[in-house]
């Protein structure tokens, strides 16, 4: 059976604490910039909520009305990016980066980005 969902409003204010290493090489004429990012991240806000729903097909005036706990949020997890950036000669400059969320009870998130770009 579908169930419809109430309307759902939550707040959520975090923190960020961070630290950045960075070295600039220039081998052969071109510029290799390693980054390496570690950022705390902290929640303040986001509290665990009810949420109600009812069977979409109980047309009656007074619906039964299901009532549930949502998963309490993690408050603290670590943010990590790994980055290489390089400027070639005539214009050219590409990058690399890696990201990845340590730490956090309910998420496992992994990125990844490439770019190249080219002044004409």
């Amino acid at each position: 059976m579908t169930l419809a969902f109430d309307g759902q409003s939550e707040r959520s204010l975090r923190s960020l604490l961070g630290m950045q290493a960075s070295k600039a090489f220039t081998p052969h004429g071109f510029v290799v910039l390693p980054q390496l990012n570690v950022d705390w991240v902290h929640e303040y806000q986001d509290d665990q909520r009810f949420i109600t729903a009812h069977f979409a097909e109980d047309l009656r005036a007074d619906p039964s009305i299901l009532r549930f706990l949502n998963q309490a949020p993690d408050r603290d997890w670590f943010d990590i990016r790994a980055s290489t950036s390089a400027v070639f000669p005539h214009g050219v400059s590409t990058f690399i980066a890696l990201e990845s969320m340590a730490g956090h009870t309910y998420i496992d998130r992994y990125r990844a980005s490439i770019g190249l770009r080219v002044e004409l």
